[in-house]
């Protein structure tokens, strides 16, 4: 009995989130305030039935958001942030299906057989390389499910030690993939905290500090590793080389046409380009993988709850006055835009590390940011929230591409948490930090 109860609730959901997005393409077109409403009642829906289904520690949390919200309206007069809150998070509840759907996309294609027969013979230091560089492509695209495709194309059998340390390359290059990749939430929930910021700005800004990244990922962990070994494991990622960059060039030049921010384009355009790729490419397999996409969006109760919580507790927090004291040492910081970006980094990063999702501690801070009117660029603050979510989610023990990388690699989780990869991030953050802040300031000068 229970267990067909759960079979249903998981049927709904799926077939409410593909709903959602619907509604907000919709919208998106027609600008309409009765289907936006309609909307925001799915959306409520499915938070609700994200609470029966959703991990403990996030149904606490999202209840502690909700308490927060509550009392902050109450504390404002103003019951209508609320349903800003709401609003704003509607795109993300579409993004969701969207992801889904891009997973059943790749794994219906034939690159992946392709791609198994390149691994064959390498070296220790070029497996490495090439689980960075594939962890990177796809996991712009796969997001967590960059590992369920580059495992099984390893030798089934692999010492302890090359297990975590092919674990933990992994891992670095889902992260510098979040620093810029539109398919990542990171970059919709920044595209929804500053509005206006087009997405081929992020896809650039943070392109060029994933690509430092990686130059610092590889001096810190494969220095003895030459070039013509780094070029033939990149070699054999050329199959999705191709793919992933017409997805991503799909995204940001529609965009550029549209003014759309990132999270609108990816929820538009990613779905054509899919059921493109199904009409030309593979039909018969079309109707299996899209059966599964409702699954696999009913199954994501923990982002949904936890993302929309804190958007509108965000958007709450942004409507209401701050005290007088905080207003005070904020501004007083506010002359130095460098440090202000520095601190917004370390506060999400450490959070994270504490337990605390990016989405939660961004939405509160960024608002605030933006109400101040800092002197810092919009597509600085964006790529300052991705950034830390990205930072957040290579060493925070708790986030799922720790989480899971562990669970397949079958590498305890605190040894990828809290070995190499914090030297890592300490580096590569501070790294990272002083480039925004130098960009920040070159923007400022030529305005």
């Amino acid at each position: 009995m229970a267990r067909d109860l759960a079979a249903r609730v998981h049927v709904a959901a799926g077939a409410g989130f593909v709903a959602l997005w619907a509604l907000v393409v919709a919208d998106l077109a027609l600008h309409s305030t009765p289907l936006r409403r309609f909307a925001e009642l799915v959306l409520l829906a499915l938070v609700v039935l994200a609470m029966l289904r959703a991990s403990r520690h996030i149904r606490i949390l999202a209840t502690v958001l909700a308490a927060g919200t509550a009392l902050a309206a109450w504390r404002a007069g103003d019951l209508g942030v609320v349903e800003r809150g709401l609003r704003a998070a509607l795109p993300i509840g579409a993004f969701l299906p969207v992801v889904a759907l891009v997973r059943a996309t790749v794994h219906a294609s034939p690159t992946v057989p392709a791609i198994r027969e390149r691994v064959g013979a390498m070296t220790d230091g070029e497996r490495r390389v090439w689980m960075t560089a594939g962890a990177q492509l796809l996991g712009s695209i796969l997001t967590l499910g960059y590992v369920s495709v580059m495992r099984p194309l390893l030798p089934e059998r692999l010492s302890p030690e090359e297990r975590t340390r092919l674990a933990e390359s992994g891992i670095r290059g889902l992260g510098l993939a979040c620093a810029w990749s539109p398919f990542f939430v990171a970059s919709a929930v920044a595209a929804q905290l500053v509005p206006g910021v087009s997405a081929w700005k992020i896809v650039a800004l943070g392109g060029a500090l994933s690509l430092v990244g990686w130059v610092i990922a590889h001096r810190m962990f494969d220095p003895g590793v030459d070039v013509a070994t780094f070029a033939r494991a990149l070699r054999r990622l050329g199959p999705i080389v191709a793919p992933t960059c017409a997805l991503v060039g799909a995204v940001v030049a529609t965009s550029a046409a549209t003014g759309w921010n990132v999270l609108q384009s990816v929820v538009v355009i990613v779905p054509l380009a899919c059921f493109g790729w199904f009409a030309l490419r593979a039909r018969r397999a079309a109707a299996a993988a899209l059966r599964g996409v409702p699954a696999a969006a009913g199954r994501m109760s923990d982002e949904v709850l936890i993302f929309t919580a804190s958007t509108v507790f965000g958007a709450t927090l942004a409507g209401a006055a701050l005290p007088d004291a905080l207003t005070d040492r904020i501004a007083a910081i506010a002359a130095y835009p460098s440090i202000v970006i520095a601190v917004v980094v370390l506060v999400v990063l450490g959070l994270g590390i504490a337990g605390l999702h990016p989405m939660v501690s961004a939405s509160v801070i960024v608002p605030t940011c933006v109400a101040l009117h800092l002197p810092i660029a919009e597509v600085v603050l964006a790529q300052t929230v991705v950034l830390s979510w990205a930072l957040s989610s290579t060493v925070a023990a708790w986030t799922l591409p720790v989480v899971v990388t562990s669970s397949v690699f079958e590498v305890p989780v605190g040894r990828l948490a809290f070995g190499p990869n914090l030297r890592f991030i300490a580096v590569y953050g501070t790294v990272a930090v002083a480039l925004l802040g130098a960009f920040n300031a070159l923007l400022a000068a030529s305005a």
